[in-house]
Parts: structure tokens; C-alpha cells; sequence
């Protein structure tokens, strides 16, 4: 199993940042660190950052 935190943006308050500036957000507001991994999804309605992935099975 694997958690991971989430940020959800409605898409027109990001549609002239690209990801490099949105992954720069959140690393600033102190949600994730710099090398955490994320992951992008963009859609008409909303922009979902995913970071922190954290795999439990272990």
C-alpha cells in the first residue's frame, strides 16, 4: 500500500503556472521537501499535485 498527501488547484487559478512553479508552492509552504516525488494531473476543472509517496508495506 502506498499513502501520499495531496493539493488540489481549481485550474484556472494555475493555468499560466506550469508544474516546476506549482511543485515550488508547495515545497514553500513547507507541505513537502525538496526531494519528495510528485506527480501532476490536469484536467479542465482541476490541477492535483500528488508528493510525499510513503509505501507502508514494509
Amino acid at each position: 500500500m502506498i499513502q501520499a498527501h495531496s493539493v488540489i488547484f481549481p485550474s484556472t487559478s494555475v493555468a499560466t503556472m506550469q508544474d516546476s512553479d506549482l511543485q515550488q508552492i508547495i515545497i514553500d509552504s513547507g507541505l513537502a521537501q525538496a526531494n519528495s516525488r510528485f506527480t501532476f494531473k490536469r484536467d479542465s476543472d482541476w490541477v492535483f499535485v500528488n508528493f510525499n509517496f510513503e509505501d507502508l508495506s514494509d
